[in-house]
């Protein structure tokens, strides 16, 4: 290797190294020209850092160009703008992502057009189960599928392994129904309070139950089932439930 390629090789190394000591004390040309390694293997990627940030602006615009726009740069051939507008892709949706957890679903009405949306295009009966912190923001949401048309079962004990991982504060439990109609059943009603008895076990908030059939939605939490269902339910009709190895 010669002098020039080890001098090449140590500096990128010492970026590494600062990338991962402190990643917040890079700036913006020096992060890009840390990304721009893999897809650059054998030049000097400071410098087509710098000129990425004086032909667009702002690391963001970087972020925002087309492949075509980004190939107008000095150094940056197809193969660095495809890598490029990857990166940007991803980061897009991690966003939105994390923007979308990030809102409180803290009454029925903050989850109504996210649950209709959910189930749209549904074809057999499946069960939504939203984790939320205590601030009614979403942590994780499990989906259950039997592959059965009707009649999806929850097992208690896989709803009780993800409260133990996830620590959640609050839950809202969403089904649909094929019928066109999203009034609750008298087997939505067991569930309902074999749901919130297994809740109060995990010292978990069962903040509503929802039916969605189509665009109609019937929420427990709206209608005062639930509050109903809360004060009938007690703990040793749920040991006996458990006892039964029935599923929710």
């Amino acid at each position: 290797m010669s002098t020039k390629e080890n001098l090449h090789a140590g500096h990128r190394a010492r970026m590494i190294n600062k990338l991962l000591s402190d990643a917040d004390l890079l700036s913006d040309h020096e992060l890009l020209e840390i990304m721009l390694f893999p897809f650059i293997p054998r030049k000097n990627t400071n410098d087509i850092a710098h000129r990425l940030l004086l032909t667009f602006g702002s690391i963001s615009k970087v972020f925002s160009a087309t492949v075509q726009e980004l190939m107008s740069v000095e150094g940056i051939g197809k193969h660095t703008a495809t890598g490029i507008l990857v990166n940007s892709k991803i980061m897009h949706k991690v966003f939105n992502s994390s923007k979308k957890s990030d809102t409180p679903k803290s009454s029925f009405v903050n989850v109504n057009n996210e649950l209709v949306e959910l189930f749209n295009g549904c074809i057999k009966e499946q069960t939504f189960v939203l984790l939320l912190d205590k601030n009614y923001r979403q942590i994780t949401r499990l989906n259950f599928d039997n592959n059965e048309l009707f009649n999806v079962k929850i097992d208690p004990k896989n709803l009780a392994y993800a409260f133990a991982i996830n620590k959640p504060t609050h839950v809202i439990i969403a089904h649909n129904h094929l019928s066109g109609k999203a009034e609750p059943s008298n087997l939505d009603d067991l569930a309902t309070a074999r749901i919130n008895e297994l809740c109060k076990l995990h010292g978990v908030n069962l903040a509503d139950h929802v039916i969605v059939s189509g665009k109609n939605t019937f929420s427990y939490f709206s209608s005062g089932r639930l509050a109903d269902i809360k004060q009938k339910c007690s703990f040793d009709n749920y040991i006996q439930y458990l006892n039964q190895g029935d599923n929710l």
